[in-house]
């Protein structure tokens, strides 16, 4: 008997994407559960603010229909998000491929650390339309090219691709703590101005606020 391939998935919904380059857009967002880290203060200069744990386990088929459930009442075709924790750890060539068969837009959010086992780095980004890295301090990454690098800036902390080449580059104001999801909050004046000026000093890299944290969606 032939075992199905299962996915351990967090979650999957329909939202705005609400930083980096893509921001406004209506997406499908498919997170994974499972992290090989956990960003903290005293490491990355922030807390992790995504509950990524927990969530259950689906077939590729399960995943699609959910898919399609999660944007039903929506007209055309969204992109679909794959997300995390670190998606990496989970993402397969068959699942990537399955997706723009279906006619979505594929992107891809990672922390860079976590190679795809199914391809060489430059040809499992050619098999993602987009590719949103966002390294951590101290934890060198392994992928070098993305369409955008976001960084999470905490205060005191500093812009730092650590070598990823990318179209785009996006400084992100660190939010404190975990928030309910579709719970509307604010950016800490102090980190906000801090991570201003840093935009201001090096005008390669542009602000972006988490703002669908502001929206109050997910």
């Amino acid at each position: 008997m032939t075992r199905v391939k299962t996915y351990a998935v967090k979650e999957i919904f329909y939202s705005l994407q609400g930083e980096g380059a893509r921001a406004g857009s209506a997406n499908v967002f498919l997170r994974f559960a499972g992290c090989n880290l956990q960003c903290e203060p005293a490491v990355e200069g922030f807390l992790c603010d995504t509950d990524f744990k927990g969530g259950e386990r689906m077939t590729l088929d399960q995943i699609m229909e959910a898919i399609e459930q999660a944007h039903a009442s929506a007209d055309g075709i969204p992109g679909v998000i794959l997300t995390g924790g670190e998606p990496a750890l989970q993402v397969t060539k068959k699942l990537v491929t399955r997706l723009r068969r279906s006619g979505y837009l594929v992107c891809m959010e990672t922390n860079g650390m976590v190679p795809c086992s199914w391809a060489h780095e430059g040809e499992w980004i050619n098999a993602l339309d987009w590719v949103s890295c966002s390294p951590k301090a101290g934890r060198p990454p392994v992928i070098q090219v993305a369409n955008e690098v976001r960084v999470v800036v905490g205060l005191g902390g500093r812009l730092d691709c650590q070598g990823i080449k990318a179209d785009h580059y996006f400084a992100s104001p660190a939010f404190a703590g975990i928030e309910t999801p579709g719970e509307a909050t604010t950016v800490n004046p102090r980190v906000l101005g801090y991570v201003t000026g840093l935009c201001l000093e090096d005008p390669a890299w542009r602000l972006s606020v988490q703002q669908h944290k502001v929206w109050g969606v997910r």
